[in-house]
């Protein structure tokens, strides 16, 4: 089991009206045996609050299901959403495609982009991947541009590995240390995974 949901809190700020953080209960196929995601609930975090009363329910859906739960580290706004979601909803019904318009505000979260993003530093343990490599490219961030503040948000334990959150920064300059393939600007972080049998 693991559980991220402090490490995550500490990511949470709301600093304009309609603000929030999109964290999701998914059932990975792979995990089971299968190759069908099977997405079981989303939640629309606004705040702090919301966000611990929730923590309970989500734990006792993810060890239901056999699913874990992510969160998506940069902030989005509702109102940015709502635009998206009426895009997506008439390219829909332009094309007669009436599938799945349950999903439409779901999927306009994921696509839309954040006033103040923050990206995922994907690493899974390896021969050539220990925690001392992965403190090294975190050091190395905070030597390239922007210059002057701890690009460093948090570092979040996966399955595998961990995922390091970052404010963003000179990718072209991180390349010429690492690989950019490491790089996540919109994808979730795990708050949550049970013990899967």
């Amino acid at each position: 089991m693991i559980n991220n949901f402090d490490l995550f809190e500490k990511l949470l700020t709301f600093e304009e009206p309609g603000e929030y953080y999109h964290v999701y209960i998914l059932r990975r196929g792979k995990d089971h045996g299968d190759h069908r995601d099977s997405l079981i609930k989303s939640y629309y975090v606004k705040n702090v609050d919301y966000y611990r009363a929730k923590q309970d329910e989500i734990i006792k859906l993810c060890d239901l299901f056999g699913a874990r739960c992510y969160g998506i580290p940069s902030v989005k706004n509702f109102r940015r959403t709502a635009f998206e979601v009426l895009k997506i909803a008439s390219d829909k019904i332009y094309r007669e495609d009436y599938s799945n318009l349950d999903k439409i505000f779901a999927s306009a979260t994921d696509s839309i982009g954040s006033k103040r993003p923050l990206w995922i530093l994907d690493y899974d343990y390896s021969d050539t991947v220990t925690d001392e490599t992965i403190a090294a490219d975190a050091e190395f961030i905070n030597t390239i541009e922007p210059l002057g503040e701890n690009k460093i948000k948090a570092v979040i334990p996966t399955k595998h590995g961990k995922h390091v959150i970052t404010k963003p920064f000179n990718i072209q300059a991180f390349g010429e240390h690492n690989t950019k393939d490491l790089i996540h600007k919109n994808n979730p972080t795990l708050l949550y995974i049970p013990d899967i049998k």
